[in-house]
């Protein structure tokens, strides 16, 4: 019952759409003056064809791939699985070690402000491609039906999961910078975990991750970064490598870890993946 529940909560989130996502979180760092525009910095997607070729391959290839790994059951915590912790269901705790959620607010608050102004960003992205996610595009069911008809109502590029998760990634590693690998490692699987469901294309979540990786160098240059950043670095020192002074256990919970290893071995499978792909162009076949 607690898991049905679950999922209805974050099917409702979904369709609520961006502003009721930001009622999660507290305040951006920019307002939408002088928030960097992702339509001045991400190109087009490639155009959706029925047949695959050109630069629409790359996107049809990792579509057929992942209906092929739908069958492994980590990627049925893309639906449950959320960036913030106070419900100890963090993607990333695991990885630097703490339950970064209540029990670690200053580190939070950093995470969820600068997450905040790449889900604005991603609405005014989303509103402008209007790209339709690739499972409604071929009329195929994704990996969860039950949410098929809202989401084919919400747009696919670019992947708002891809740009917050990349997001709070490298917000995590400018706190704990020895984590940055294992970071971006977790960050690409939560990525691609949207390509396994069908909810998105591959070209999707290049650009969720361009869209972070922009918003990010502006919100980390400002002052206001900087200063909650010391907040959260003392914290993550504190807390990451205690020294006996503090008595309240902030290791991450067996949830937490029960979803990192999940997305562990989805990360150990796009290891196998090739470095590149073949597209058709002009009748030629080409390594891209």
């Amino acid at each position: 019952m607690k898991h049905h529940l679950f999922r209805l909560l974050i099917a409702l989130l979904m369709v609520s759409g961006a502003n009721r996502v930001l009622a999660q979180y507290p305040g951006p760092f920019f307002t939408d003056e002088n928030r960097p525009n992702p339509l001045y910095f991400l190109y087009e997607p490639p155009v959706n064809s029925i047949t695959p070729e050109g630069e629409f391959y790359n996107d049809w290839w990792f579509y057929e791939w992942g209906k092929t790994q739908r069958e492994y059951s980590y990627a049925d915590w893309d639906e449950e699985a959320e960036l913030m912790s106070e419900e100890e269901q963090g993607v990333y705790n695991d990885v630097i070690g703490i339950e970064v959620g209540q029990l670690a607010p200053e580190i939070l608050l950093l995470a969820q402000r600068a997450v905040s102004d790449v889900v604005l960003a991603n609405r005014v992205a989303k509103s402008h491609f209007k790209r339709v996610r690739p499972f409604a595009f071929y009329g195929e069911p994704s990996f969860t039906p039950q949410n098929d008809e809202m989401l084919s109502q919400t747009w696919s590029y670019p992947s708002g999961h891809s740009a917050r998760g990349w997001m709070f990634a490298l917000v995590l590693a400018s706190v704990a910078p020895e984590r940055a690998e294992a970071l971006a490692v977790r960050a690409n699987a939560y990525a691609m975990n949207r390509v396994i469901c069908g909810h998105h294309w591959k070209s999707d979540i290049e650009a969720g991750k361009l869209e972070a990786m922009v918003l990010f160098a502006a919100i980390s240059g400002t002052q206001e970064y900087q200063e909650q950043l010391q907040k959260a670095r003392a914290e993550y020192l504190m807390y990451a490598y205690p020294d006996g002074a503090t008595s309240v256990d902030r290791t991450p919970s067996e949830q937490s870890k029960a979803i990192g290893r999940y997305y562990d071995m989805l990360g150990r499978r796009l290891e196998s993946l090739p470095t590149h792909s073949l597209f058709i162009q002009n009748g030629k076949k080409m390594i891209r």
